[in-house]
């Protein structure tokens, strides 16, 4: 597991970067971009190296100004609904991208249950809810690896990449799959955003 990086807020070099790294070290048959925005990385990594794209956003205008390529399917709407049709219809990817800048678990949790014959994929995202999770006793359930509470302020800054490597690890290993791979990135101060990647394998 790699320390923490201190960068500026919205690091495209080292968004990229990451990006790079993981996605060289699964298949290059299918990929989700599951908050695509205006397609920055469709662009720079996935559509040169994926035999197929998927790519989702709420916002239409940032979806007329993807590219059109042949390899390239586009929906639009919310990514945990969607997420499991995706997976009936395209298979489980190999690469999945959650740029969500808010919360990137519940799309996650929702493409778990297609993985179960899944041996190998790697999972990025981009994480900015340090703020929600220190203000809620109540927990949302994708926020957390079963029923739990805090009190406000209880969760600390330093303990936010651990929580999400375990949060990972617990909902993986219901599928039979492990974190092989976590390396994460949290932004300068007063930013509170947190970027990380996984790479998940079966747990042999």
């Amino acid at each position: 597991m790699r320390t923490k990086r201190e960068t500026h807020n919205s690091d495209p070099v080292l968004k990229l970067e990451l990006r790079r790294r993981f996605m060289e070290k699964v298949e290059a048959r299918l990929c989700f971009d599951l908050f695509c925005g205006t397609g920055t990385y469709l662009q720079a990594l996935y559509l040169p190296h994926f035999e197929r794209c998927v790519a989702v956003d709420k916002q239409r205008k940032s979806l007329e100004l993807l590219p059109d390529a042949d390899n390239l399917m586009v929906y639009q709407g919310n990514n945990a609904e969607l997420a499991p049709r995706l997976c009936y219809q395209y298979g489980f990817p190999d690469f999945v991208d959650l740029d969500a800048f808010g919360n990137p678990d519940a799309p996650f949790v929702a493409l778990l249950p297609w993985a179960r014959d899944k041996q190998r994929f790697a999972v990025v995202g981009t994480d900015g809810t340090m703020n929600a999770r220190q203000s809620f006793t109540d927990i949302p359930s994708a926020w957390c690896h079963g029923k739990a509470k805090w009190s406000p302020s209880s969760l600390r800054l330093c303990d936010w990449p651990a929580m999400i490597l375990q949060h990972l690890r617990d909902w993986t290993e219901e599928y039979g799959l492990r974190v092989a791979e976590y390396e994460y990135h949290r932004l300068a101060l007063p930013h509170k955003v947190l970027y990380w990647g996984a790479l998940i394998e079966r747990d042999e």
